[in-house]
Formats: C-alpha cells, structure tokens, sequence
C-alpha cells in the first residue's frame, strides 16, 4: 500500500476520512432580492441631475446607466465593447431585416396577422413608437473643445 495522496483522495487522511473541509462545503445560498417588474420600470423612468459633457442635465436612470456603459467602453473595457458590439450587430441586422420586408410585412399584419411571427410584430411597433418620442439629451450634447 502507498502513502500517495492520490490513492487516498483528495482532502482524506491515511484512513479515508475527510480532512480540513467544513461540514458546509457549499455555504450559505445567496439571498436573490425578489424585484418585480414593475420595481425596475420604477426605478428606471426616475430622474437624476448628472453632469455631461460639463453640463447638468436630467435623464433618467436608464439614460445614465446606458451614458456609464457607453463610458467605461470608450476607455477601453475589452468585455463593454464586446457587448456593445454585439448589441448593434443585433440592432443593426434586424432593423435591415424588418425594413427589407416592412410593407410585406404590414400587408401582411392587415390581412391575416397570425402569419407575421411575434418578434418581428414588437419590433415593428418599437420601431414606430420610437419615432414619435422626443430624442434624450445624452444623444444631443457634445463634449466641449478644449484649447
């Protein structure tokens, strides 16, 4: 018989029994908190004073939260501007995609609705919804010219 640590197991004496590991290997189970959607809907339609581009302005918490990601991305965080990127890939091909076939789309959703698939009928309204609402001033502002 060997006296090798691989004969016995991992964390097991010369006997086999188990040795400097806790009786709770696992630990504690994480308390998750319980939001509701409409805590976070909440939450980010509220308005905070931040300062861009030198001036104070009011967006929302969603507004600043995109503004911060936007951020840390252009200072060059690797894993940001894969995320980013991926994003507008997404947005970007399924724009193309619903703009390609919009009227065969909407001909389609006049005579018989069922045949347009579900993703594409959210998007389309996205799309329209997002052409009457008034543009944030994050997307406005220009960072002032240095001298």
């Amino acid at each position: 018989m060997t006296d090798n640590k691989r004969d016995r197991g991992y964390g097991r004496d010369k006997k086999g029994r188990w040795v400097n590991v806790s009786g709770n290997p696992s630990g504690r189970p994480k308390n998750i908190p319980d939001l509701d959607m409409a805590d976070i809907r909440n939450f980010s339609m509220k308005t905070i004073n931040i300062k861009i581009g030198g001036e104070e302005q009011v967006v929302t918490h969603h507004e600043a939260l995109v503004h911060a990601l936007f951020q840390t991305a252009m200072k060059g965080r690797i894993t940001t501007q894969r995320y980013l990127l991926e994003k507008f890939e997404q947005a970007t091909l399924s724009y193309q995609f619903v703009w390609t076939r919009y009227e065969e789309y909407a001909d389609a959703l006049a005579t018989n609705p069922d045949s347009v698939p579900d993703d594409v009928i959210r998007f389309m309204r996205m799309v329209e919804a997002s052409a009457d609402r008034p543009r944030s001033k994050i997307r406005l502002t220009r960072p002032p010219k240095r001298k």
